[in-house]
C-alpha cells in the first residue's frame, strides 16, 4: 500500500513537488551521485511526471540536481571546489551584513541567545539543527537592514545545505557551534564589532575545514 504521509495534495503543485524533493535532497533520503528517475519519483509522490520534472529542471538551475541527455537527473555530487567557492563568499558577506549593522538591541541579543541555546539542547535531529543555525545566523545578518544582501546569502546557502546537514550530525561540532555563536552575542553585547567579525569568519571557516576534511577522507584513492 502507498504512503499515504508521502503523497501531495497542495497546490500549486509543481512548487509542492520542489520543495520536497529539495528538502529529500538536503537531507540525503536522494544520496549524492544518486540517479533520479522521474516516474519512481512521482510513483512515490502520487503525482505525475510533469510536475517532478519540472521540479527536477529548476533543481538543476539550483545546483542541487545534475543532468545528462542520455541517462537523466542525478543528484549533484558533493564538491570540495564547490566548498571552498561557496563558504570564502558566505563569510563574507555575513561580515560585511555585521559591520554595516548598529548595535543589537536588548532584545534582538535575547533572541541571538535563544535560537542559540534551543539548537544546544536538540538531540540527534541534524535537520532541527540545522534550521536554528540558519535561523541564528539569518538573525544575525537581518540587523543590516540590506536586502540585496540577504538575497545573496540565502541563495548560497542553500547551495551548502547537504554539507551543513552531514555537519550537524556530530554533537560535538555542535558544540562548538554554539560555543562560537555565544563568544559572537557576547562581542555585539560589548559593541565590539571587529571581534564579532572575527569570531564569525573563524565560525564559518572552522566548518569549511571540518567539511572539506571529510570529503578528502571520503574519496576514492587515485590510482595514477
Amino acid at each position: 500500500m502507498q504512503n499515504q504521509t508521502a503523497i501531495i495534495d497542495k497546490k500549486p503543485l509543481r512548487d509542492e513537488v520542489h520543495a520536497r524533493l529539495r528538502e529529500r535532497i538536503i537531507a540525503g533520503s536522494f544520496p549524492p551521485g544518486g540517479r533520479l528517475q522521474d516516474v519512481r519519483v512521482a510513483a512515490e509522490l502520487g503525482v505525475s511526471r510533469t510536475p517532478v520534472r519540472e521540479a527536477l529542471v529548476r533543481l538543476v538551475k539550483e545546483g542541487l540536481v545534475e543532468s545528462d541527455p542520455n541517462r537523466g537527473f542525478f543528484v549533484a555530487p558533493l564538491s570540495r571546489t564547490e566548498v571552498l567557492e561557496i563558504y570564502p563568499i558566505i563569510w563574507t558577506l555575513e561580515c560585511m551584513a555585521v559591520e554595516a549593522s548598529a548595535p543589537p538591541t536588548l532584545p534582538q541579543i535575547q533572541a541571538l541567545r535563544q535560537i542559540n541555546a534551543e539548537m544546544a539542547s536538540v538531540v540527534a535531529d541534524p535537520l532541527r539543527r540545522l534550521e536554528l543555525d540558519m535561523r541564528w545566523h539569518h538573525a544575525l545578518v537581518e540587523l543590516s537592514g540590506n536586502q540585496r544582501l540577504l538575497d545573496l546569502l540565502a541563495g548560497l546557502k542553500q547551495l551548502v545545505r547537504r554539507y551543513e546537514t552531514v555537519y550537524m550530525q556530530d554533537q560535538s561540532l555542535v558544540c562548538q557551534s554554539t560555543s562560537d555563536h555565544t563568544a559572537i552575542v557576547e562581542a555585539l553585547e560589548q559593541k565590539n564589532t571587529k571581534l564579532a567579525v572575527q569570531l564569525l569568519k573563524e565560525n564559518w571557516r572552522r566548518g569549511m575545514d571540518w567539511i572539506v576534511k571529510r570529503l578528502d577522507e571520503s574519496a576514492p584513492p587515485r590510482t595514477d
